[in-house]
């Protein structure tokens, strides 16, 4: 991948007829893997012999993917107004209940959580970059050795010392 872009060879967008054509010449220089690339990394034919424009998207998984989203949402929406309520009962009141209790450590796994996710975030972030960087410089770069170190260390900030989460 060390070719630049503009020098690279353009393919046609894939259709089945495509992708059967690549695999039949892949097949045709005796199925050499090292020579894949050259035939769109088609190794095998295609499992079902559907043309691509009578594809369905897959509906239902999708609305149900929105769904959990927005119920997540909701029910985070619920959890902190456990938290204020928690703290504005907790203000009136002197005494220590369960409910105090359960609102403080409701409160501490949301801070967590917060922390876990921009951690995740961040790592997604160097994973894209060490890819980037790797194809660039290669993988023994000291550019692409310090980004890995780099995704080393905010995991193990993000999940301790033992590396578990």
């Amino acid at each position: 991948m060390a070719v630049s872009p503009s020098l690279r060879k353009h393919y046609p967008l894939r259709s089945l007829e495509r992708i059967q054509e690549s695999h039949t010449q892949f097949l045709a220089a005796r199925g050499k893997r090292k020579k894949v690339k050259n035939y769109m990394n088609f190794v095998t034919e295609p499992i079902f012999d559907i043309p691509i424009n009578q594809v369905c998207l897959p509906g239902l998984q999708i609305t149900q993917g929105i769904f959990v989203q927005l119920f997540d949402l909701l029910e985070d929406a619920c959890h902190q107004l456990d938290l204020q309520l928690a703290y504005t009962y907790q203000e009136e009141s002197s005494s220590s209940s369960t409910f105090t209790t359960y609102a403080e450590e409701l409160h501490m796994l949301q801070v967590a959580k917060a922390k876990l996710a921009e951690a995740q975030e961040a790592m997604a972030t160097l994973e894209e970059a060490i890819t980037y960087v790797a194809v660039a410089y290669g993988e023994e770069s000291p550019i692409t050795e310090h980004l890995i170190q780099q995704a080393e260390d905010t995991r193990q900030s993000a999940c301790g010392q033992d590396g578990k989460q």
